[in-house]
């Protein structure tokens, strides 16, 4: 029985050319697919390999066609993904990468097309396969990491080492990155609440650990909530809403006078952590495309990590010379303006597609 070979890879990256130049046979069939000039529906083609016989099946690309590609690929031994020189790894090469996983699909091939076009390959589409083929298979321990370049003549294998850079992000990412650090500004040490917390009315001995403890119980509960909106209303959405909540809390504690109105700024608090924390690092997943997630994550922690410091410097310095209201004043309008730049100038994935559809 000839082994399944099915093809995977985003839209017009040359899939059913690849097939029809190994097998000499077109598997688009419809009429509708060649006057649209993409694949519709499943092609198949045999390949005979002087004694090993293979049997091609030719998926659909684009992203309305999923279910197609899904049926496709349910049921292949080997997969054989293909990636165009000139663009690189798209959207749907890392979700026809997710469907391989799900699968159990561990062995295959990585062909970087259109190479001719590009004179050679140039550095994105180098790491592209090559971190595309190393995601494909990081969960079985039997699939080759070669990339064969296709260009008619023979093909020669891709390697490329990993780098620490900004270079490959695009300007949004690097924008978030900007605001998050924009945001940190605002968010200086915790240390600063308690002590207005303190001057509300809150002792100093036991009312302070169980203002503490109260904290951490809401920024549990409120992390598992927190959660479940991020995927049902959107990252963005709720990381804007949990800055200016933020801003809103910094504001309370500016003119709070109470120990009962500390308890509750600091219950609200806990809120903004379970809504925000984990909904951050989401987003920075959301943004980059799946072969720079580790470093994207380390950029983010770096645009928080190096603002941290001068934001409790900046609240100490305007406490000190202003007084309290003033410092918590000054960061919840540094917080709110971060959060309206957010929600006006970073595009989620969601509002790239419907621009493009657009």
């Amino acid at each position: 029985m000839p082994l399944v070979v099915g093809t995977a890879g985003h839209i017009d990256h040359g899939k059913t050319w690849l097939v029809r130049a190994l097998t000499g046979k077109d598997t688009d069939r419809l009429p509708e697919e060649h006057e649209r000039g993409i694949s519709i529906d499943l092609g198949y083609a045999p390949l005979d390999l002087g004694g090993t016989r293979l049997s091609l099946v030719d998926v659909p690309g684009h992203e309305r066609f999923v279910r197609n590609m899904v049926a496709g690929a349910t049921g292949i031994d080997l997969f054989l993904l293909v990636i165009d020189a000139a663009e690189g790894a798209r959207p749907q090469t890392h979700e026809h990468l997710a469907v391989l996983r799900l699968l159990g699909v561990e062995t295959g091939v990585v062909a970087v097309t259109k190479a001719d076009a590009v004179g050679k390959f140039d550095a994105r589409a180098r790491a592209d396969a090559a971190h595309a083929t190393t995601n494909a298979v990081e969960v079985g321990g039997r699939a080759t990491s070669d990339a064969v370049g296709v260009e008619g003549r023979g093909a020669s294998p891709v390697v490329e080492k990993p780098r620490l850079t900004l270079r490959g992000f695009d300007g949004n990412f690097k924008w978030f990155l900007v605001l998050v650090a924009l945001f940190t500004l605002s968010n200086s040490t915790d240390a600063f609440l308690i002590r207005r917390a303190q001057q509300a009315g809150v002792s100093i001995g036991q009312g302070t650990l169980l203002l503490w403890a109260a904290l951490h119980i809401s920024k549990v509960v409120s992390s598992v909530v927190g959660g479940d909106l991020s995927d049902r209303l959107g990252r963005k959405t709720l990381i804007v809403s949990g800055w200016m909540l933020y801003a809103a809390v910094y504001l309370g504690f500016a003119f709070v006078s109470t120990s009962v109105g500390a308890w509750s700024l600091f219950l609200v608090y806990g809120v903004y952590f379970g809504l925000c924390e984990g909904t951050e690092k989401a987003l920075v997943a959301d943004l980059v495309r799946p072969q720079q997630r580790g470093t994207a994550y380390g950029l983010y922690n770096l645009a928080f990590g190096i603002t941290v410091l001068p934001a409790s410097l900046l609240m100490g310095a305007l406490w000190d010379w202003r007084g309290p209201s003033t410092a918590f004043v000054a960061s919840a309008c540094v917080g709110s303006t971060a959060a309206v730049l957010l929600a006006l100038t970073v595009r989620t994935g969601t509002e790239k597609r419907l621009d493009v559809r657009g």
